[in-house]
């Protein structure tokens, strides 16, 4: 670190006028928010919130003496940032983006993963698919969950694509908690997928009966021809333009139907603790 001030950390949003907007989206289809998010629930996640952003801070500058040893290390062998809460992980092994001109605090594992696929692996093939060099894998984990430096000053530059990612997902697996708030995601799932997924089905529900729909025809017509020994028309087939315009036509009505859900699902971001935490 250079010595200069880091940007004050990203705000957090009042949650009461969020959980409005919300209520009044819901209600233009006339749907209620007391479905799945309740007053009680919403003012805990957010005072829990607000006191650990500020124990965070508060550990923030101590923890990085102690990385640097500049101040004896209260950390153990039994401390790990795999496995553990995001909070913790975090506050034991922190790296900072600057975004929007606010500082975000993410694990540093996942901060050096994410950067080096993003500059050389996120166009290549096999992405978090091809299987890694078991015995590296094993050895960045090791490096990265030990105390007390957790691998600061360690690159990835050199690292093969396919370690990466099996770092990155080794490390997201052992989360003990979703990273999305369980309390949310009920109406995550409730008011921002599954509209999209039950509109997916009745298409497809659709286009399966107007299938079947022309094979019947078809075969009847089929039938038909045999009889008055004609030979047989193919079933017909909807020409490329017609395929396009249809495609261009269920592009516009979904993005008409999702607005709702785009705007309630950034809200219930917004109301995600800073850091998910228990």
């Amino acid at each position: 670190m250079d010595g200069s001030p880091l940007p004050l950390l990203t705000p957090k949003w009042a949650h009461w006028p969020l959980v409005l907007r919300i209520k009044r989206t819901l209600s233009r289809d006339g749907r209620d928010v007391r479905d799945y998010l309740e007053a009680p629930q919403i003012d805990e996640i957010y005072k829990r919130d607000i006191e650990e952003r500020a124990r965070r801070e508060r550990e923030r500058g101590r923890m990085a003496r102690m990385r640097a040893g500049q101040e004896p290390s209260d950390l153990d062998e039994n401390t790990h940032i795999f496995g553990v809460p995001l909070n913790e992980s975090v506050l034991h092994a922190p790296a900072t983006a600057i975004l929007g001109g606010y500082r975000h605090d993410l694990p540093l594992v996942v901060f050096l993963c994410v950067e080096e696929l993003y500059r050389t692996g996120i166009y290549k093939s096999g992405l978090f698919r091809d299987f890694p060099n078991r015995q590296r894998h094993h050895e960045l984990c090791t490096l990265f969950d030990t105390a007390p430096t957790f691998g600061e000053g360690m690159s990835l530059r050199h690292e093969s694509t396919a370690d990466i990612c099996a770092l990155l997902l080794t490390y997201l697996k052992e989360l003990p908690e979703p990273i999305l708030t369980p309390y949310l995601f009920n109406a995550f799932w409730n008011w921002c997928v599954r509209p999209s997924v039950k509109r997916e089905d009745e298409r497809m529900r659709k286009e399966q009966d107007e299938e079947e729909d022309v094979r019947t025809r078809f075969f009847f017509q089929a039938t038909t021809d045999q009889q008055q020994q004609q030979p047989p028309l193919p079933p017909p087939r909807p020409s490329r333009r017609v395929l396009f315009e249809k495609g261009r036509l269920r592009a516009q009505r979904d993005e008409a139907a999702e607005m709702g859900q785009v705007a309630v699902a950034r809200d219930l971001l917004r109301l995600l603790p800073t850091h998910s935490s228990r």
